[in-house]
């Protein structure tokens, strides 16, 4: 498998609507669960800070998975991480995804998990954690999600199942 930086792009449209579904909120909005955003003791954090931390574990997987990497392009990486600010994905520009809005932030999420899974402690980072959230809130926002049956599946007759 190969590994490669995502753009800052890719970070900021994962950070904007961290922001935007309240995954990155101090406080949720009236009427939202907290359980279905988010499970970080704090979710206090700002944009920047979130993308650089989204940069930093995928570098991270990028450098455990090239380890002969040369120190000068080891630093590039850091100031990459180091000097990343955050620029709000516009409604504009999201019209080129493609696909659903929510159903492109779920491919995003999936796409920046399997640059920075290469490592061994991606799975308790957390930037997993926070990219795990993102994936959540999309789920909750997929178009017939509300709508859809229970938690819990049962046959309507119980002697069908074989």
């Amino acid at each position: 498998m190969s590994a490669y930086v995502q753009s800052n792009d890719h970070i900021d449209l994962l950070v904007t609507f961290a922001r935007q579904w309240q995954v990155i909120a101090y406080h949720h909005a009236p009427g939202t669960n907290p359980i279905d955003t988010v499970c970080l003791d704090s979710r206090v954090i700002s944009a920047d800070a979130l993308g650089q931390e989204l940069l930093a574990e995928n570098v991270l997987s990028v450098q455990h998975r090239y380890s002969s990497m040369e120190d000068s392009e080891r630093a590039e990486y850091a100031a990459l991480v180091f000097s990343y600010r955050w620029q709000p994905v516009r409604p504009a520009e999201l019209a080129g995804l493609g696909a659903d809005v929510t159903v492109a932030i779920l491919k995003a999420a999936r796409g920046y998990v399997y640059q920075s899974c290469e490592h061994p402690g991606w799975a308790s980072s957390r930037a997993a954690t926070w990219v795990a959230a993102i994936e959540r809130a999309a789920i909750n926002r997929l178009p017939g999600y509300d709508e859809a049956a229970t938690w819990s599946f049962q046959r309507r007759d119980a002697h069908a199942a074989v």
